[in-house]
């Protein structure tokens, strides 16, 4: 079972002030440190989605240029919301299954990533959950990708279909706190970047 990965970093990062993809926690860049933990785990594939004012990350990630697993794309209709940028990464992806990540959640290793891998049973939509709360990465299957690649992304959610196909749902308790840390505003990012340190 071949998964590939989709990280969005194509956000205009409104509430942060400054693009949350290339904020700095331990001396590195958080797309940076992201695109390490999901490049050295079980996916496939790893499809990382910009918006094109973000230029400065292909200096960051110009490491991972030449590994052919590794694609770098710019969503044009960044400006519509994050499900333009889901439909932008489905289009540029090899295999049926997606795990889908996000650049908001800036703690998530190559452990949590396999964890999701290894417990994924196909034909379901994996949802991780930390003390009742639902968090990100998501896995979900290709009948599900199909949907998300038919939607009008200016009138659609990812929620929307997730919801339309509800009884595929499956909660997996997390076995860490990283997958409902998001980093929205300063303050989240202070946290991040204390946590970072223990």
């Amino acid at each position: 079972m071949q998964i590939s990965g989709i990280l969005l970093a194509a956000g205009e990062s409104v509430r942060m002030g400054e693009p949350k993809a290339l904020l700095k926690v331990n001396d590195d860049t958080v797309i940076r440190l992201l695109t390490k933990e999901y490049v050295s785990s079980k996916l496939a594939e790893l499809i990382i989605v910009i918006n094109p004012t973000l230029k400065g990350v292909y200096n960051v990630l110009a490491e991972f240029s030449e590994k052919p697993q590794v694609k770098i794309i710019e969503n044009k209709d960044f400006k519509k919301g994050m499900f333009s940028s889901v439909k932008a990464g489905i289009n540029a992806s090899s295999f049926d299954i997606i795990l889908l990540g996000l650049v908001d959640n800036p703690l998530i290793k190559k452990d949590m990533l396999d964890y999701l891998i290894e417990n994924y049973i196909e034909g379901e939509i994996l949802i991780p959950v930390y003390k009742g709360k639902k968090g990100h990465p998501v896995v979900f299957p290709g009948f599900v990708k199909r949907d998300i690649l038919e939607a009008d992304y200016e009138k659609t959610t990812l929620q929307d279909i997730f919801m339309k196909n509800s009884e595929r749902i499956r909660l997996l308790k997390s076995i860490d706190e990283s997958v409902i840390i998001d980093m929205d505003y300063k303050e989240d990012y202070e946290r991040v970047k204390e946590l970072w340190k223990k």
